[in-house]
């Protein structure tokens, strides 16, 4: 990532990074871009980390030094983030979005971006999507166990 950004002479800022490993352990890079991460991702990494990645950019912008903010920054959270992106598979309207146990412990912020009552249609681009939910979880074992349970704790109602 430093040889990219230093042969397009970028220096200085956010750099978000993208990737997928493939079937056959492959790191597959899919965007490198020079701008902070979409999503919550600076809000899961401030909670694990301490570090309000927001507020280094801004003290860069200012022409302060970043490092000020890593020497203020301490961890709320120990645990393993996760940011899941909340759809439908199929079109109607929106009565609401259900979590269940087990997962409701983990739950740190849900963003609902469609009301109850409003049209949804099924994921075909990023404005058919319902929400974003946070998930903090002590152990990344348990964050295994959830992530593949979903449709036993995430409902969507749909009329």
């Amino acid at each position: 990532v430093e040889q990219v950004a230093q042969h397009v002479g970028y220096v200085t800022g956010p750099v978000n990074i993208e990737a997928r490993v493939d079937g056959g352990g492959r790191v597959v890079l899919i965007e490198l871009a020079p701008r902070n991460s979409g999503g919550f991702t600076t809000d899961i990494h401030h909670r694990l980390t301490g570090l309000d990645f927001r507020a280094c950019v801004l003290a860069l912008a200012c022409g302060r030094d970043p490092k000020a903010v890593f020497r203020d920054s301490a961890p709320l959270t120990r645990g393993i983030g996760c940011d899941m992106v909340v759809f439908s598979r199929r079109p109607g309207n929106l009565v609401a979005v259900d979590f269940k146990p087990p997962v409701q412990p983990f739950v740190h912020r849900w963003q609902p971006l469609v009301q109850p009552g409003q049209r949804i249609q099924p994921l075909a681009q990023s404005n058919h999507i319902i929400g974003e939910l946070l998930l903090v979880f002590p152990s990344l074992e348990i964050q295994q166990q959830i992530r593949h349970t979903v449709s036993e704790w995430l409902h969507v109602q749909i009329a």
